[in-house]
């Protein structure tokens, strides 16, 4: 993804409207020059020189005070020259906040009075200053014509650094027009007559410019380089508009070569100095970057909430062309929530307003998009109309860029119109993306392969489909933030359902069943994979990890908050304090993006907990025990596959299950289970789930002995209370299975390699809120009666500190509690205990998930007694397939436990506590795995606690014994 035209155009244009209009030094020189000379007002004249330099800091509401106060004393002293002067920064400055008919007044009055009073050295500044601003407001023709005014007025005077500034800013138009060589031309001329005059800005905003005009053309290398000799530049200078432009740049060439959490560190730093500046257009501009960063990664709201605030802005501000791009943003995004109609109608919208502004490559992408839609409704007249439209544009182009677009564009549209071979045509195997980048490479791929599996080619649909594959865990590797790379492996599992098809269909059923096992996105785990240390880790490096896990989830919970709700304290001390975060995040997170590479390959517990390692399905079968049969499931937008494993065998099954109605029946299960207390309506969606995910599987030999289900889900599924579900004549799962829940497949063997021989009872109960959870009481109570050597926790004892340091020994911790899940901070999501002495952190009665990483966890068995801590709230919202086990059982396995037993809903409270007993009541004969399906098959018989609200949501992940399995 590069940045759009208009974003990079506006962004370069702000750096070179202050180098543009701040000539003092070379105007002052040449006053000689002028017609007539106007004495100045040297009070006046020195209030104004001031102005202007708070405005090149970009502190516009000190400079528009210092410009208004020269500008009134000028004119009390009848200094017209200097009022012109002050007019033209007040437009500048106006321009900048966003108030462009302000700024073009301003403009065209400063512009009236130099030429009236004859003032040749000034007139480069002022038609300079408008040709920026039509050219930001996509008045192309409008700016061409000034920028040639601007040029002559320049070479009138001799001023020739003047000159070479207003060819680069013809630049900026023939790059958003799409003529990237004359705009290459431009910017390189600018930066070597800078250079000769040892202009600092001006040659920094050439280099920022270069590299604008290679990413818009798809050299990203030779951007990057261009845009790291700009950036020590400005800093040198203390310029943030222009340190903003290249971090808003570099954000866009990283994302395109693959690096997404480099973009996201450099967009989070560019929205920072925006905020800090209130730069409105660069900041609407910045908000379209991040939106775009989301909606690739799979958080289609999350884009639409920051696109609406750009717009927003882009409107206020007065930016056209600008709205266009945001308008063809938008229309990705909702065709990702299956809108196609209001993504149809905001495509159209953009290829209105980019032909109205002449910026023929965004028309061109504009109609790709169109055709891309209009397939997908199935409407290809008008597909076809829209891709002549986009190929007649190209053609006019004439560059590589447009070339590549094309060809992607016309290959998706043809893959939606099923025309396999019109896919292979368009995109030949010799064809590479050298222009756009790694995701086009492999999307590209990822169409080849299911172009192939349309003609039944099979073996080369698995050539091209383990290509896209292997790039995208390539680019999944690179994501540091935990939700965003969950999202993103989620939102391509279409790609990984293609290679699972294509491998069945070659019989090679083992190969797919290790496909699938990877391709599941957890949001949790990803944070905790980011984030953990090996083993082998040092204390420091531990310290280390913790203070940068600190810091980067301030900083950016921060920096992301005053993005919805913008603080009316526009001072100083805040704008300070914003860029000191701003540069704080950057700095930690790069550092910590390299720990995170050293520690993915150093952590085998926690890479097989999500899957990440590569699986072998040997290793899994000779993991599972007599009459233990695993069931993964892997759900795709259109089709359900569940893969059955045995000691001997792997079968799979596919079944064309769309994901969206496959999540609402999940959705409506939980919420009658929560509601109805076993209605006939519950009753009736947990039997059509039961035929959809047990019933094909209880029909095989294979399973016909099986007690025990060892069940991996996958996206909604992770909510779906499988105890609950009821087969023939009502009979519970339950009944017949016991089930243990896996977070992948490959996380079976190693949980079972690491089994201790130990078996012991219960040895630490925590009850901290007997008051306020009455049922707590009873439940520690009984809970340590089941054996005599348990320690209880009761109200002030029941301390964080207690419960690390029983955490830290072999045994089984039962922790009947508050539990809280922080959706938007996943680390901070914790375990509410009593409050002990001291006030430090390990004792300030909240045990935290990035605290559980930090601490060795030995537990054979730990008992969360509270709410939702085995699955996150997603049903508070609208579920997302990035938040499948977001949960404090995954963090506390992960951690190291054995096995946990948690809860997928809020439990009642007398309830969990007969829960409670009845299952370590078990425990004393039977493996954990087997005593939790006894305590929920006591319930299920009892007519007071029978509703599946009772017990249904209870689970347990893990190795499923307390010591080594019997073979």
């Amino acid at each position: 993804m590069t940045r759009s035209s208009a974003v990079l155009v506006f962004v370069v244009v702000v750096a070179l409207t202050l180098d543009a209009c701040g000539r003092e030094r070379s105007v002052t020189s040449q006053v000689t020059a002028e017609s007539t000379v106007y004495p100045r007002n040297p009070s006046a004249d020195s209030i104004l020189t001031l102005g202007e330099s708070v405005y090149r800091r970009s502190e516009y509401d000190s400079a528009d005070a210092l410009l208004a106060n020269g500008r009134k004393i000028a004119v009390a002293a009848g200094d017209s020259a200097s009022v012109a002067r002050a007019d033209t920064w007040l437009a500048l400055s106006a321009w900048k906040q966003g108030r462009n008919e302000e700024a073009r007044s301003l403009g065209e009055a400063a512009l009236a009075m130099k030429l009236r009073l004859g003032l040749k050295l000034d007139l480069f500044r002022s038609y300079n200053a408008l040709g920026l601003l039509a050219s930001n407001e996509g008045r192309f023709s409008d700016a061409t014509a000034l920028f040639a005014q601007a040029r002559a007025a320049a070479e009138r005077v001799h001023d020739t650094i003047s000159v070479a500034k207003a060819i680069g800013n013809l630049g900026l138009v023939q790059a958003d027009v799409g003529e990237f060589d004359s705009a290459r031309a431009g910017f390189s001329f600018l930066a070597a007559s800078a250079g000769r005059a040892k202009d600092t800005l001006a040659q920094a905003n050439a280099f920022s410019n270069l590299g604008m005009v290679e990413i818009r053309s798809g050299d990203l290398a030779t951007a990057v380089q261009w845009l790291e000799k700009a950036r020590p530049l400005y800093r040198a200078i203390d310029y943030p508009a222009g340190e903003e432009s290249v971090l808003g740049q570099l954000a866009s060439a990283y994302s395109a070569l693959g690096e997404p959490q480099r973009a996201i560190a450099y967009i989070d730093s560019a929205l920072a100095i925006t905020r800090a500046h209130e730069l409105v257009r660069e900041e609407s501009e910045d908000l379209q970057l991040y939106a775009e960063f989301m909606g690739e990664a799979g958080d289609h709201q999350a884009a639409l909430r920051h696109l609406a605030r750009a717009l927003k802005l882009a409107d206020s501000a007065g930016l056209e062309s600008r709205v266009g791009d945001i308008a063809r943003a938008e229309a990705r995004e909702y065709v990702s929530i299956s809108r196609t109609d209001l993504g149809l109608s905001s495509a159209r919208r953009a290829v209105s307003v980019h032909r109205k502004a002449g910026a023929a490559y965004e028309e061109m992408q504009d109609h790709l998009l169109v055709a891309e839609i209009a397939q997908s409704m199935h409407r290809p007249s008008d597909a076809a109309v829209s891709m002549t439209e986009a190929r007649k544009i190209a053609a006019r182009l004439s560059t590589a860029v447009a070339d590549e677009n094309i060809a992607l564009g016309a290959a998706r549209v043809s893959d939606l119109a099923g025309e396999a071979d019109a896919v292979l045509s368009t995109l030949p195997s010799q064809l590479a993306f050298s222009r756009l980048g790694a995701a086009a490479n492999t999307e590209a791929d990822a169409l080849r392969a299911r172009a192939y599996a349309r003609l039944a080619r099979w073996p080369d649909a698995v050539v091209y489909g383990r290509r896209a594959v292997e790039s995208l865990n390539t680019t999944r590797e690179r994501i540091g933030e935990g939700p965003l790379r969950a999202a993103y492996t989620s939102e391509k599992s279409a790609v990984y359902a293609d290679l699972v098809l294509a491998l069945l269909q070659l019989g090679r059923t083992a190969d797919a069943f290790e496909v699938a096992d990877a391709a599941r996105g957890k949001a949790l785990l990803e944070h905790l994979s980011s984030m953990r240390l090996s083993a082998r880790g040092t204390s420091s490096d531990l310290a280390t990890a913790d203070a940068l896990l600190r810091r980067i989830d301030y900083l950016t919970d921060k920096l992301r908050a005053s993005d919805t709700a913008r603080s009316p304290d526009r001072g100083g001390a805040l704008r300070k304090d914003l860029r000191d975060l701003a540069a704080n995040l950057e700095a930690a997170r790069r550092e910590y993006e390299d720990r995170v590479r050293t520690v993915a390959r150093a952590d085998p517990r926690g890479a097989a907990l999500l899957g990440v390692t590569a699986t072998k399905t040997r290793d899994v079968q000779n993991a599972l025990g007599p009459g233990e049969t695993l069931l993964e499931y892997l759900a795709t937008p259109e089709r359900l596959f569940t893969f059955v494993v045995t000691r001997d065998t792997v079968v799979a099954l596919s079944q064309r299950v769309k994901l969206d109605d496959l999540v609402n029946r999940v959705r409506l299960a939980s919420q009658l289970s929560l509601r109805s207390r076993g209605s006939s309506q519950s009753n009736a969606v947990m039997r059509r789930l039961y035929d959809l995910l047990i019933a094909p599987v209880e029909s095989m030999d294979m399973v016909r002995q099986s007690r025990t289900f060892v069940i991996v889900p996958h996206s909604a599924l992770a909510y779906l209370p499988f105890a609950a579900l009821s087969g023939r004549g009502g009979v519970r799962l339950i009944a017949r299975h016991a089930v243990l829940a896996m977070p992948s497949a490959s996380a079976l063997p190693l949980l079972r390699a690491s089994s201790t021989s130990i078996r012991p009872g219960v040895n630490a109960v925590f009850a901290p809120f007997p008051d306020e959870l009455s049922g707590t009481r009873s439940e520690a109570s009984a809970v340590a009666a089941q054996r005599k050597d348990a320690e209880a926790y009761v109200g002030s004892t029941a301390t964080e500190r207690q419960l690390r340091s029983s955490l830290g020994f072999p045994g089984t911790v039962h922790v009947a509690s508050h539990a809280v899940l922080n959706q938007t901070n996943p680390m901070f999501s914790h375990i509410e205990l009593a409050r002990g002495p001291g006030g430090v952190p390990a004792n300030d009665g909240s045990l935290d998930v990035h605290e559980l990483l930090s601490m060795p966890v030995r537990s054979n068995l730990v008992y969360l007694s509270g709410c939702e801590t085995g699955a996150g709230a997603a049903w508070s919202t609208a579920f997302r397939t990035t938040q499948d086990y977001a949960t404090l059982s995954q963090a506390i396995l992960y951690a190291g436990a054995q096995n946990v037993v948690a809860t997928l809903w809020r439990i009642d409270d007398q309830g969990a506590s007969v829960f409670a007993r009845r299952f370590y009541s078990a425990l004393a004969r039977n493996a954990p795995v087997e005593a939790l399906a006894v305590a929920q098959r006591e319930m299920l018989k009892d007519p007071r606690y029978s509703a599946p609200w009772y017990w249904a949501g209870y689970t347990i992940s893990g190795s499923g014994y307390l010591g080594l399995k019997t073979q």
